[in-house]
């Protein structure tokens, strides 16, 4: 009770009553304390539905009074669902009995629903409990082994009211008869002499794993390129064994088997080559025509490939493997020598690719262009440890001008004397004049002044210059 100031109204008597409904309260009064209220304890009767208790106060003169309306509804207090934790096999049944109570006796007439949380089972979805509480069903197994919650749920909403109870059990689904096997990895690949991993589940017909009891379930063979360590059962339950590749690069099937079915499964093992300790360096014919850099012309740029070979003799890929930037192939020429195109057909002094494709074809490819300067020039390639080199024989190309040895020379009549015809190819090299690619010189005398023995006229000058 407040006052007008809206303070408590101490050591005053309020009286309580029920005013429609069954049920009664007690006490009938009661005095305030020092917060201003007093309370009273509402008993509901046998009868659901609605009770309204009134408390008023009165001096005589004043009457203050208020109303509070309390909903009694009839609702069972427990659900039990057993059994608690059963287990099945795969296809099988589990029956369960749900019991719904209200102070220990069992209510009938109550709709109880069913549902799982990994729905691994097929049970009805909802049933009505009969004159003792109870509701029996059946829980039949998939074939998936694994837990499922099976949860059992009673709801009842009365005049706004939601009352709900919920129980649950955990079904174990064990897996059938482990006849089948799966082995991991399908497929891997292995650097020459390391190890793979070769792991043998157990499994039932519908492809449940089944815990390996036994390092003897399961047995391991080669075609003979590798060898096994020994079995363990690893965590996971399954058959696990280390298998170690020999030298060659090749493909490898491991064949795991269960004894007890004789069903087998695969792995392949692809064995590669480790880092590269060789290489081969192809340029096809080490002869190549001067001034490839600009023109690219067919003669003056040669192809190149590189393999890349392990301690073994194993062809390899070493950029797939480990870091590609630093395991590239460099390839440069010497001092004077040509220069090299990349893909995009950019001239740099040092080419840098990768060696690519299949591991018993893999190549690194790259284009060398000659200088303008005849020569032997070396071609150096190196990747890791590898290193291969070429000597590219850098000849002059077709010629672009002619000169005699001398501009004039007086010889006493009668007498013979010898004349030099000298070629230069347009970058001013000296054209051999025993290369095939020339045709002879032709000579010519004024009429009547001479003879020309040109057999003894064309002779070879190794360090030639030009007369200007």
């Amino acid at each position: 009770m407040l006052d007008e100031e809206g303070d408590p109204v101490v050591d005053t008597v309020v009286s309580f009553a029920v005013i429609s409904g069954d049920g009664s309260v007690s006490p009938a009064s009661d005095a305030t304390d020092e917060d201003g209220a007093a309370g009273t304890v509402l008993t509901a009767g046998t009868s659901t539905g609605i009770i309204s208790v009134e408390v008023s106060w009165t001096d005589g003169t004043v009457d203050l009074a208020d109303t509070v309306d309390v909903i009694v509804v009839y609702a069972p207090d427990n659900i039990v669902l057993t059994p608690k934790t059963p287990a099945v096999g795969i296809n099988g049944n589990v029956d369960f009995k749900a019991t719904v109570t209200k102070d220990g006796d069992g209510v009938g007439g109550m709709e109880v629903t069913f549902e799982s949380t990994n729905n691994l089972g097929i049970f009805p979805s909802s049933g009505i409990t009969d004159e003792t509480g109870e509701i029996n069903i059946i829980y039949a197994a998939g074939t998936e082994s694994g837990t499922d919650t099976l949860i059992a749920t009673w709801t009842d909403e009365e005049n706004g009211v939601r009352l709900t109870l919920t129980d649950q059990s955990v079904i174990t689904i064990n897996p059938g008869v482990g006849n089948r096997i799966k082995v991991t990895p399908e497929d891997t690949v292995v650097v020459v002499t390391e190890d793979a991993t070769i792991v043998a589940e157990i499994q039932d017909a519908y492809g449940n794993h089944v815990d390996a009891t036994s390092t003897d379930q399961v047995t391991f063979t080669t075609t003979g390129l590798g060898s096994f360590g020994a079995k363990i059962i690893n965590d996971d339950g399954c058959i696990e064994v280390s298998y170690t590749t020999d030298d060659s690069a090749a493909t490898d099937t491991v064949t795991a088997r269960n004894v007890s079915s004789g069903v087998t499964d695969y792995s392949y093992v692809t064995t590669i080559g480790g880092a590269p300790t060789g290489m081969y360096l192809y340029a096809g014919d080490s002869t190549t025509v001067v001034g490839g850099i600009d023109g690219w012309a067919p003669g003056k740029w040669k192809y190149l490939s590189i393999s890349l070979f392990d301690q073994y003799g194993n062809r390899t890929i070493w950029a797939d493997y480990y870091e590609e930037e630093t395991h590239k192939v460099a390839m440069t020429a010497s001092a004077g020598g040509g220069h090299f195109r990349t893909i995009a057909g950019t001239i740099v002094d040092t080419l840098s690719v990768v060696v690519e494709g299949e591991y018993t074809d893999s190549v690194a490819e790259g284009n060398y262009a000659s200088s303008y300067t005849t020569g032997v020039y070396t071609i150096t390639a190196t990747c890791g440890a590898a290193q291969a080199s070429k000597n590219m024989i850098q000849i002059s190309d077709i010629p672009d001008s002619l000169y005699l040895d001398c501009d004039s020379i007086a010889i006493p009549a009668g007498s013979d004397t010898t004349v030099t015809a000298i070629m230069f190819d347009q970058y001013g090299n000296h054209c051999d004049a025993n290369d095939a690619r020339f045709a002879d010189v032709e000579w010519e005398v004024d009429e009547g002044r001479g003879t020309l023995d040109t057999e003894l006229s064309l002779i070879h000058i190794s360090e030639p210059t030009r007369p200007y």
